[in-house]
């Protein structure tokens, strides 16, 4: 084989090669494009998405506030018909109004904690855990009593200061509290709810005890679910269990349900 013969095969290939690379150059340069129109559309789509939940995020937030005034003004109602009406008006009918009136307020304040978590907004500060549990105890002393609760509470060691949402906590522990005061243990004796608090270096626990109803195992995979409700008895749209979690894992916390000995035991667990 001559020299020329040689140089003139290794240039086709070369040509060859050449041409190859400019094709796979142009599918590069196609696929690029393609990218590139692909991600302006995603950018889009984020910014529609993000307007979106600003939208419902605004949308929960002035519902829940303006719900509340006309809750609240129906609460009063209530108790001007009890002071001025005691013997004309049939208690049942009042309380029947008052624990319906109930439940409406407890979907606003869902309401607004879901507005809260769709924007993430976390406002830490110094927060007094056992100020909290004791002013939900205040607030739910119609309810504990009709249902003949007792309280037990266990403070281990509570954090010189801690620092949280005050807000995100008071939701989370009100509903768990509350929760366990309706399914509490039906029995003549009433109920008992049981609130440690205690702390370490990193770690903040808070357990709500009851000895109520408890949780069937079936269904225990499912009590953190949107729209979940275990029972009739609880009255809510289901949302409860699922705010609670969402927000305690917006404060990088955690909220399981663990073993007890008693029927229901739901920990929180906070870095401390």
């Amino acid at each position: 084989m001559s020299k020329n013969t040689n140089c003139d095969a290794f240039e086709e290939a070369l040509a060859y090669k050449q041409e190859e690379l400019e094709a796979q150059r142009g599918m590069l340069s196609a696929a690029i494009d393609e990218l590139r129109k692909q991600n302006t559309i995603l950018q889009a789509t984020v910014e529609e998405v993000k307007d979106k939940n600003q939208q419902l995020e605004e949308l929960l937030y002035h519902s829940a506030h303006g719900m509340k005034s006309p809750i609240t003004s129906i609460q009063g109602l209530i108790n001007l018909l009890r002071i001025e009406y005691k013997e004309k008006i049939p208690e049942d009918y009042l309380s029947h109004i008052e624990s319906k009136s109930n439940v409406m307020m407890n979907i606003v304040a869902s309401l607004g904690m879901m507005s809260a978590i769709i924007s993430k907004k976390v406002e830490k500060e110094k927060t007094d855990i056992v100020g909290i549990i004791k002013d939900i105890e205040i607030e739910l002393k119609d309810q504990i009593n009709a249902n003949k609760v007792r309280f037990e509470y266990h403070i281990e060691s509570v954090p010189k200061e801690f620092y949280s949402d005050p807000q995100i906590l008071r939701f989370v522990i009100f509903n768990l509290v509350h929760n366990a005061v309706i399914f509490r243990n039906g029995n003549s004796n009433g109920g008992v709810v049981r609130i440690s608090v205690s702390s370490s270096d990193k770690n903040l626990t808070i357990r709500v005890e009851d000895d109520g109803m408890g949780i069937d195992t079936e269904i225990r995979e499912n009590i953190f679910q949107r729209f979940f409700r275990g029972a009739e008895k609880s009255g809510g749209p289901g949302l409860g269990l699922y705010i609670a979690k969402s927000g305690i894992e917006l404060l990088n916390g955690s909220l399981e349900l663990q073993p007890s000995d008693l029927e229901t035991c739901f920990e929180i667990n906070l870095p401390g």
